[in-house]
């Protein structure tokens, strides 16, 4: 509202709701620019693997064929976004593996999963509760909105999934101290997977108190040494082959739910020049200015 009537003139992506991306693009006086960042973000829930529930593989699958990612996009970011399925972006090719599992949303099949994994329902009792935290405001409301999703969803298989919102600095206290069992939050995967992909999974980078870490405390002997062996190789052929089979293990193995791939559109009033060219927009303004 403010920016239609002219009292601010320009709203960064971490501050633009998906929500407004749509009444903004169609307002007369303003425009929505979309930008790309070398991050190539995405939005992430990190399972805490030393809760026992969580430690289980089939529970972790069971959950992600519980939730339903195009269902998210679709109502949290009004669309403006896309459901991810791996722990690389799908525009960051050659990385991108495009045949890893697929986990379409599978109430039945999550609902035997976790029966055979010992979590039988007791009449309409859930099976467990687990806590996911966040950021309340985080994504311009869309971590508040996906959470509220989600849980609706996990009902489905008897998972009651109490919701955590809170300011930014209880949130990051509580995930670099492992106080968590699930924890939400945007993750940068790029520019290239030995900065951004690696870090999250790599048993080395298990460090408290560090954020961006390897939080959820995942560790296999096959991973590191492929991150290592990939990390390494000039080849780009078989740079690629590495980084495929990393994302077939991982994605089987699920210590992260990976939720969707994150846009970075900004908002400003017609005729502002000038704006920086890097997408995080807090660079100098110095030459910013109005055409005449």
């Amino acid at each position: 509202i403010a920016l239609e009537k002219g009292d601010i003139d320009h709203i960064p992506y971490f501050g633009l709701s998906t929500s407004s991306i749509d009444p903004l693009t169609k307002a007369k006086t303003t425009e929505v620019i979309d930008s790309m960042r070398p991050a190539l973000g995405q939005i992430m829930m990190h399972f805490n693997l030393r809760n026992k529930l969580l430690s289980d593989k089939a529970v972790r699958q069971a959950i992600t064929y519980a939730i339903d990612r195009e269902v998210l996009v679709k109502l949290a970011l009004n669309g403006h976004g896309v459901a991810s399925t791996s722990p690389i972006r799908s525009d960051q090719p050659p990385f991108y593996n495009k045949n890893v599992k697929k986990y379409p949303r599978n109430v039945a099949l999550a609902n035997k999963m976790l029966d055979d994994a010992g979590y039988k329902r007791n009449g309409s009792a859930p099976r467990f509760s687990l806590k996911l935290i966040y950021e309340g405001v985080g994504e311009g409301g869309a971590l508040q909105a996906a959470g509220e999703i989600m849980r609706e969803q996990l009902k489905d298989v008897g998972i009651d999934l109490q919701l955590g919102p809170s300011d930014a600095a209880a949130w990051q206290a509580a995930t670099v101290a492992w106080n968590f069992d699930l924890s939400m939050n945007s993750y940068g995967t790029g520019p290239d997977p030995k900065i951004g992909v690696a870090r999250a999974y790599a048993t080395d980078n298990i460090k408290p108190g560090v954020l961006g870490a390897n939080m959820e405390g995942y560790s296999n002997p096959k991973i590191d040494d492929l991150f290592t062996r990939a990390d390494k190789e000039m080849n780009i052929e078989a740079r690629t082959k590495l980084y495929h089979e990393i994302q077939d293990i991982l994605v089987e193995d699920m210590p992260i739910l990976w939720l969707w791939e994150k846009s970075y559109p900004i908002a400003t009033r017609k005729g502002l020049v000038g704006l920086p060219a890097g997408s995080m927009h807090s660079e100098v303004f110095e030459s910013v200015g109005w055409t005449q």
